[in-house]
């Protein structure tokens, strides 16, 4: 996305957020770890029952009898990993929202971003690998249902599972879920 008109603006101020977030330094620093020396900070652990009887089993980062060194977070592994998930599915979400119509093929192929771009629906074709004029299949069936059909065809993102999983919300509905 480099050569995308604003990313790299865009991105560096995401990057200084994760900077400045302890947990997310931490990750940094253990996957670079855990790639180039073979280190690993999750090594300790305890299963325990809980209040209605089943077994509870919880990882920690460190030796769990005293704080965990170089900037670990203060919380079991599932948690802390849980809310770096949460902090890169954020900037995932925010990506979509500011260069929705540049990588989400649900917001780019639409008649407004073809207008935008001055693009046809036989310019997309083609951009798809197949023959112009190809939705084009008689009366009735107008650029909104050429669109739609290119779409259907072309773009089942996925994406907005993980956005209401884990978000509450989704590309199109930027409302927390209840």
């Amino acid at each position: 996305m480099k050569d995308m008109n604003g990313f790299e603006e865009w991105y560096k101020r995401k990057q200084e957020i994760l900077k400045e977030d302890p947990v997310a330094k931490f990750f940094v620093k253990t996957r670079n770890e855990i790639e180039h020396e073979g280190l690993t900070p999750l090594n300790s652990g305890q299963i325990y029952r809980t209040e209605k009887g089943s077994l509870k089993v919880e990882y920690y980062f460190g030796d769990g009898l005293r704080p965990p060194a170089d900037g670990a977070p203060q919380t079991d592994a599932v948690s802390a990993c849980n809310y770096y998930l949460m902090k890169l599915i954020e900037i995932i979400f925010d990506c979509y929202s500011e260069f929705g119509p540049e990588i989400d093929p649900d917001q780019y192929y639409t008649l407004e971003n073809l207008k935008k771009k001055g693009l046809t629906i036989e310019d997309i074709e083609e951009e798809l690998g197949i023959p112009r004029g190809w939705t084009d299949i008689g009366p009735g069936y107008d650029e909104e249902k050429r669109l739609h059909a290119l779409r259907c065809s072309f773009s089942r993102t996925q994406i907005d599972e993980m956005f209401e999983k884990y978000l509450g919300r989704t590309r199109f509905s930027d409302t927390t879920s209840t």
